[in-house]
This record gives C-alpha cells, sequence and structure tokens, in this order.
C-alpha cells in the first residue's frame, strides 16, 4: 500500500504541475488574441505594424529555439538552388567555413533589428537599407525569384515545425503576421509581384522548389559549410553523425539537391522524437519565458569621445559571441564561446556597418540615407501594394 501511496503522490503532483503549466503558458497566447480579435475573424486586414506584435509571442517567448532552428533550416533549404549557392560559394561568405558563422549570426542580427526594432524605426530601416546595399552588389546574380523564395521560407518554416515539434501549433493569427511581415520587408527590398496572399506565395514557393532545387556541386559546398557552423559546439567524434541526423529535417528531394544520402531508418525515428519530446516537456512541465532571449535583446551605448559613436551591444548570441556584452553568457542557441575581446567586435555594432569585415566602412552614408528615406515613405503608407 506504501507503494501505491508514494505513487498516487507523484501522480497528483504531476497533474497540478502540467495544469499550472499548461494554464500559464496560454495565458500570453490568449491575450494576444483577445489583443486582437478584431483580427481573428479575418487576419489578412492585419497591418504590418500589428504583424510586427503578433509574431514577437511566438518568437521571442512560447518557441524561440524552434525559431531560430527552423530559419536556420530554412535558409540552409534556400541553398539547394544551384543559382543561389553559386552566389553563395563565389562570394565565400557561406561556403568559407572561416567566416560562414558571422555572416549566419549577421543574418540573425539584420532579422533581430527588423523584428524587436521595428521597420519604421531608425534601427530597423538603417538595417534593412544596409541589406539592400549588400545585396545590390551582387546586381542581376541575386534574382528576383531567389529572393522570393528565400522570404517565403522564412514565411512557412516556423509554422511547419512548430507544428511537427512544439507544444502547440501557430494560429491562424501568428501564421498571417508572418505572411505580412515578410511581404512588407520583401517590397522594401525591392521583389516585384509577390503574391497578394499567403495562400498564393505558398502555392508559389511549392511550385518553384519542384522546379528549380537540383543537384549542383556548389549546393553540397554551401551545405557542408553550413553544417560546419550549425555542428560547431559537438565533438569531432559526433559530428559525422551530427551532419546525417542533421539530414533528416531536409525533404528527399532538397537533400538529393545537395548530394546527401538517406539516413538511417533509425535516425529518421529517434531524431524527431528526440525534438517533438522536447517541446512536450517545455509545454506541459516548464514555466514560459519571462524575457525574450538574450540573442534578441540588445541595449545602446554611448561613446563620449564620438558624437556617432552610438553603438547596439547584445547580451547573447546564436553561433559565435559577436557585438555581445564582454562577460556575458558564453552559451548561445545553436554555439559556444566566450563573448568579449576585439575578436568578435565586444564594442557592439552599428545597423549601417553591419556584414562583411571588408565592407564595414563602405556603403554607410548610403544605408542611413536611404533609411531614413524608408522610415518617411514607409510611416505614409504600406510599401505593399497589390497588382
Amino acid at each position: 500500500m506504501h507503494y501505491y501511496a508514494v505513487a498516487a503522490a507523484i501522480a497528483a503532483l504531476l497533474a497540478v504541475r502540467v495544469y499550472s503549466v499548461r494554464r500559464v503558458r496560454f495565458d500570453r497566447y490568449k491575450a494576444l488574441h483577445e489583443r486582437y480579435k478584431h483580427l481573428v475573424a479575418d487576419p489578412s486586414k492585419m497591418t504590418y505594424q500589428e504583424s510586427e506584435d503578433i509574431q514577437k509571442v511566438m518568437q521571442s517567448y512560447d518557441m524561440p529555439w524552434i525559431a531560430v532552428l527552423s530559419l536556420s533550416f530554412a535558409l540552409f533549404k534556400t541553398y539547394a538552388i544551384p543559382t543561389i549557392s553559386l552566389v553563395l560559394n563565389k562570394s565565400g561568405q557561406l561556403s568559407d567555413p572561416s567566416v560562414a558563422a558571422r555572416r549566419a549570426e549577421d543574418t540573425a542580427v539584420f532579422i533581430g533589428e527588423f523584428l524587436y526594432g521595428g521597420l519604421d524605426s531608425e534601427r530597423g530601416s538603417v538595417a534593412l537599407a544596409r541589406l539592400n546595399w549588400l545585396h545590390g552588389r551582387y546586381g542581376a546574380l541575386i534574382t528576383r525569384d531567389d529572393l522570393l523564395y528565400t522570404l517565403s521560407l522564412f514565411v512557412f518554416e516556423p509554422a511547419t515545425w512548430a507544428k511537427k515539434y512544439e507544444w502547440r501549433e501557430m494560429s491562424q493569427l501568428e501564421q498571417e503576421s508572418r505572411y505580412i511581415f515578410w511581404r512588407e520587408i520583401g517590397a522594401r527590398m525591392g521583389i516585384a509581384d509577390i503574391p497578394a496572399t499567403r495562400a498564393g506565395l505558398w502555392d508559389w514557393s511549392v511550385a518553384y522548389a519542384a522546379k528549380a532545387e537540383k543537384f549542383a556541386p556548389q549546393n553540397k559546398a554551401v551545405g557542408d559549410a553550413t553544417f560546419h557552423v550549425l555542428l560547431k559546439p559537438m565533438p569531432a567524434l559526433l559530428k559525422p553523425l551530427g551532419k546525417v541526423a542533421g539530414t533528416v529535417f531536409l525533404p528527399d528531394r532538397t537533400r538529393e539537391a545537395f548530394g546527401y544520402a538517406k539516413a538511417p531508418l533509425i535516425l529518421r525515428i529517434l531524431v524527431p522524437a528526440l525534438l517533438s519530446l522536447k517541446g512536450l516537456v517545455c509545454g506541459y512541465l516548464l514555466m514560459p519565458r519571462t524575457r525574450p532571449p538574450p540573442y534578441v535583446e540588445a541595449v545602446v551605448v554611448h561613446d563620449e569621445n564620438d558624437p556617432k559613436g552610438e553603438r547596439l551591444v547584445r547580451f547573447g548570441f546564436l553561433f559565435e559571441p559577436w557585438y555581445c556584452e564582454p562577460g556575458s553568457t558564453s552559451i548561445g542557441a545553436l554555439g559556444f564561446g566566450q563573448p568579449g575581446g576585439k575578436q568578435w567586435h565586444d564594442a557592439g555594432f552599428k545597423p549601417e556597418t553591419l556584414g562583411p569585415e571588408r565592407l564595414m566602412d563602405q556603403g554607410v552614408e548610403l544605408a542611413i540615407k536611404n533609411g531614413a528615406a524608408m522610415r518617411t515613405a514607409g510611416l505614409a503608407c504600406p510599401f505593399f501594394r497589390p497588382q
């Protein structure tokens, strides 16, 4: 009888814990949908300003790690398009393991400035203007279709991963917010003929992938370098296994476009199961976050010796500790490193100088000027206008 009493007590405590966690975890979700209840019936009426706020619940509090992982693999999937991987391979920015982690980190910083600074903020607009300048250096090598395909994966991959692996799915309101947000970014990047609905963008993306995904040697070169970044924290002996396990998250056609063999059945079962287990543990046993992850937060630091010396210093990182406050956490979401030291630019960053080291002093004034023009135009009306 003693054992039955202990088991009953443990079961009761577990039930209370699960009830408490579920109730608290859905408080923020319910509050969000109450605040935007006028959009729940028809999310397509959402403005891009509202979309900025709506998607932060998923991205910052409810499932930030899966958001990061899904966007990492969203970028990875674009490298299965030979026209995309050709540009990246030639530039060396993602095919050279010595700089690939910084490019990945810079991408995360850019997205953070758009999302958390806001598209109409000085930070967000200058960062986007800077990104446009960096892309513009490649001219016609970066095609409209390749840009639109990348944008479409940023819209859809987080929802797909959440449905498979997280403690809850993204609501229709949240999914629409991603579409509205990235649609506006796409318009500000000059991407023409963006489909006017989320369903239209999905259909276009599926059709484009079916047509454009095909094997090319440069796909594998960029893919291998990306795996090098993603698996950097793993012991050397486990990296080959980690790489094979990572291919589990690629659809067969995408995997074949990289030239990767199919993972053994045991990994195809075990790896998704472990990720789903992580989602269940978070959703049923762990209380929700009370603040965003450190890699999305940055503070303004003033340099008294330089009137233009304001910089943004981050509290955390994803892959490598670029632009981080010295002494902050050495554990990233997908990597390790000791913040601090000139190696990682511990003084912080300016949105107008983001990008490869050799380009930090180029295009700066243009990014500031174009960012200001973008803010003025954006506050007047959205950039995106259906054709």
